[in-house]
């Protein structure tokens, strides 16, 4: 499996603070 489809499977999000974030089973990683 590619990088890019992993990164597609995750739940993207946007944080109010304009922090962009990865939710995936639980695990959130914010970049």
């Amino acid at each position: 499996m590619q990088e890019a489809d992993k990164l597609t499977n995750w739940l993207r999000i946007v944080t109010p603070f304009g922090a962009t974030g990865y939710v995936h089973g639980g695990f959130v990683r914010l970049d």
